[in-house]
């Protein structure tokens, strides 16, 4: 065991940290790594994050459909200007959330898999084709035994909003499951629509939550919901028009919401498309134009 230095001599602050080593030791100088982390500690997480950060694009290749992730957003504009290819850079920190999260549900998943209880993991899988729509499916799992087979999402959330998930429950119809208030809904659009794609048609399954800090988990059984199913499909129908047509254009902002409205509970409050939407004509725009201003108000 180290015996932390009693007494502040040189060789002590040496090992320490805190005073430069001897000159023939060749580590000191003003480009040395000592001078820049002692003028510096963190130049080194600095690095990793611009290297995280560095990869993403304000614009990637537009898309012809919808991504079955987004089943929960409810604005026709917001969904057109993401299928454009419009993308918001995270800082380096949520990237790093986004990292951890994905690693617990590939985790969960290899669980599954030695449990002897999945039966596949999706790769790209075409939903629907009126809307459009395109997606992933986390798993699908087989009871031991019957093998009846269930449709799974799976969720790392922050330890604040794993702490406010209601209480556990059995199968319940995803309308009226307690997770439709605030912020789970979307989860719940989205497991309902995978739920009722033609390529996977699962009635039964679930949504499993893990705190990303404690690493608690909370499972909640759910059945299929086709009026919730029309309501998404309802606002994809809607914007399919404006991703399909040539040229592709930003739709209108639909009536209900106002970017300019920061009030709360509006949806436009938390929308990180707003900065562009609401400098974009109200009656939509075409995919050039929506570059073009966007070019302007990020440089």
């Amino acid at each position: 065991m180290a015996i932390k230095p009693t007494r502040r001599t040189r060789l002590a602050d040496a090992a320490m940290g805190t005073a430069p080593p001897k000159e023939k030791q060749a580590l000191v100088g003003a480009d040395s790594v000592w001078a820049l982390s002692n003028k510096d500690p963190r130049w080194l997480l600095k690095l990793l994050d611009d290297e995280l950060e560095r990869g993403q694009q304000l614009w990637e290749k537009p898309r012809r459909y919808f991504r079955g992730s987004g089943s929960g957003e409810p604005c026709s504009r917001a969904l057109t200007l993401e299928a454009m290819g419009h993308r918001v850079p995270f800082e380096a920190r949520v990237l790093r959330i986004f990292r951890v999260g994905n690693s617990i549900e590939d985790v969960i998943v290899k669980n599954m898999a030695g449990a002897g209880v999945l039966e596949s993991t999706q790769d790209e899988v075409k939903f629907f084709g009126d809307p459009p729509l395109l997606g992933h499916v986390d798993c699908v799992v087989k009871r031991p035994g019957t093998g009846e087979r269930v449709l799974g999402e799976i969720k790392s959330i922050k330890q604040e909003l794993f702490k406010a998930l209601p209480k556990e429950h059995g199968p319940v119809i995803a309308g009226e499951s307690p997770l439709t208030k605030g912020y789970y809904l979307k989860y719940l659009k989205q497991w309902n629509t995978y739920a009722w794609s033609p390529t996977i048609d699962i009635e039964i399954g679930f949504l499993l939550f893990e705190a990303k800090n404690e690493h608690q988990q909370k499972i909640y059984w759910l059945l299929r919901d086709p009026d919730m199913l029309e309501s998404v499909l309802e606002i994809r129908r809607d914007a399919a028009p404006y991703v399909e047509g040539d040229p592709m254009r930003v739709a209108p902002i639909p009536a209900g919401f106002d970017p300019n409205d920061m009030s709360r509970g509006n949806a436009c409050g938390w929308c990180e498309r707003r900065y562009l939407c609401k400098k974009l004509p109200k009656g939509g725009a075409t995919y050039d134009e929506a570059r073009a201003a966007d070019a302007k108000l990020r440089g």
